[in-house]
């Protein structure tokens, strides 16, 4: 892993901070904190569940596909109270209409704890109940 030369905040590989070994605020010249783990920045990558789709993949007599595509969020290594949008992450389910199940085919990435699938699934069964199994459907 890449880390500032300065600050020993990690760096992203492929920048021009990566290319200089020195992150933006140090190339910049900008003061650094003297607690020296306030300095060290680290990436997480979360799901934004209020922008997140669910789409429907394919639709049999006996079960539905939907595809849940949520915007990946990562702190911003230029600021540190800022994130930054960095893409966007897709998991498929399969609805078993019969029994009202649902099951994973394919899993979302960094979605922690399931928050985003669970909402998925509520929205999804809702609207299994209510007979209206749609093209799109909206997470609110």
């Amino acid at each position: 892993m890449l880390s500032c030369d300065v600050c020993k905040t990690e760096l992203l590989e492929g920048t021009e901070a990566a290319s200089q070994m020195r992150c933006i605020p140090c190339g910049e010249g900008r003061s650094i904190s003297r607690d020296a783990e306030q300095n060290i920045r680290r990436f997480k990558k979360v799901l934004d569940l209020k922008n997140t789709r669910l789409d429907r993949l394919m639709d049999t007599a006996t079960f539905a596909d939907y595809a849940i595509t949520a915007a990946v969020w990562d702190l911003d290594p230029r600021f540190r109270s800022r994130h930054l949008n960095v893409g966007t992450s897709t998991g498929v389910v399969r609805v078993i209409k019969e029994r009202g199940a649902i099951e994973v085919v394919y899993p979302l990435a960094y979605d922690e704890d399931d928050v985003v699938l669970k909402r998925a699934t509520q929205v999804i069964l809702a609207a299994l109940e209510g007979g209206a199994l749609t093209e799109q459907l909206a997470i609110s």
